[in-house]
């Protein structure tokens, strides 16, 4: 069973499907999009139940992730959440392509970056929900991202992850995904393609990745959604018709 409407408080815990992951999400979530990236990516089959995250269900708190975030993934015997820790049980565990690299440096260097990427996202959240002056955001992130371009020149490879996406690649896009559209937050916000040569190239090369495509960004509903952001009352289901 999958629900593209949000469960709130009051829903009832819907019957999972036997042998099939279940996902909990919320559509415009960045932290989802990863997770739903890797489960397209090896082909995993998957319903999706998307939670309420202003007026989280009972059933959810109590059964699935006591901290009310998402995703969190669910099998027939087993629950984890938290969106790197999903992806690499998901990895470890199913079959296909390993994502993560056998090579211990190489693995140790991914989360090293992941951990550089965190402060591009952290100027993200500045602009995203902006509880004051916001005139420093963007050169911060700006400044942020020039480590990220900096860091793929280094490695002179098409993807972070080498010549093929790997889990940096799809842990780095959804916030990537979403900066590329922040005119919607600040008129005339672009990516300076001189400045950010092989950051723009990724970009062209993570919209040609299937997975990428088939979880594309919905763009008219990400700017309804951001309007409620504004308006300060968050609403998940921004887009979907009554």
């Amino acid at each position: 069973m999958s629900t593209e409407r949000a469960l709130g408080s009051g829903s009832k815990y819907p019957p999972k499907v036997p042998g099939v992951l279940r996902l909990y999400g919320m559509r415009f979530c960045p932290y989802v999009k990863r997770t739903r990236l890797v489960l397209e990516h090896k082909n995993i089959p998957y319903e999706t139940v998307n939670i309420n995250l202003i007026d989280k269900p009972d059933w959810y708190l109590q059964k699935i992730n006591c901290l009310g975030l998402v995703p969190s993934i669910e099998t027939d015997d087993d629950v984890i959440f938290d969106s790197v820790i999903v992806n690499e049980y998901i990895d470890s565990v199913y079959p296909g392509e390993k994502l993560i690299p056998n090579d211990g440096r190489r693995a140790a260097k991914d989360k090293m970056l992941l951990e550089i990427w965190s402060k591009v996202v952290t100027q993200y959240y500045k602009l995203f929900y902006p509880s004051g002056e916001t005139n420093e955001v963007v050169p911060n992130m700006l400044s942020a991202l020039d480590r990220i371009e900096n860091e793929l020149a280094r490695r002179d490879t098409k993807f972070f992850g080498g010549d093929k996406p790997m889990m940096i690649d799809f842990n780095m896009w959804p916030h990537m995904e979403r900066i590329v559209h922040f005119d919607v937050l600040v008129p005339g916000f672009t990516l300076d393609a001189s400045r950010f040569k092989r950051l723009t190239s990724w970009i062209d090369e993570m919209n040609r990745v299937p997975a990428v495509k088939k979880t594309k960004l919905n763009l008219d509903s990400f700017k309804m959604f951001m309007v409620t952001i504004k308006n300060g009352k968050m609403d998940c289901d921004a887009g979907l018709e009554e």
